[in-house]
């Protein structure tokens, strides 16, 4: 997974965790990082090997963290707090799924 992330060169954040991801034959292709606390928001990062980006994995790893950080929120909502998600893009692209 840090592979991965260094050969795109982006830096994903030591607070977060792998959550999915895509293979292809033995090698992970895109992976998607989540917070692996609950914060004030909801955070996430998306890697996707250059081989393998403009074929959709990205935007299918964005809807899993969507559907994920709705899971958390409904839960902070049974416990009356508020919870939302910060957004910070380094990819063109990826801040048009946004």
């Amino acid at each position: 997974m840090d592979a991965l992330a260094r050969r795109v060169n982006i830096r994903v954040s030591t607070s977060k965790a792998f959550f999915c991801g895509h293979l292809y034959q033995v090698s992970l292709v895109s992976a998607l990082f989540t917070e692996d606390s609950l914060s004030d928001c909801f955070s996430f990062d998306i890697v996707v090997d250059p081989q393998h980006q403009a074929k959709g994995l990205g935007g299918v790893l964005v809807d899993e963290a969507l559907e994920y950080y709705e899971d958390l929120k409904n839960m902070m909502f049974e416990m009356f707090v508020e919870y939302d998600y910060c957004v910070h893009v380094i990819n063109p692209h990826m801040k048009t799924l946004l």
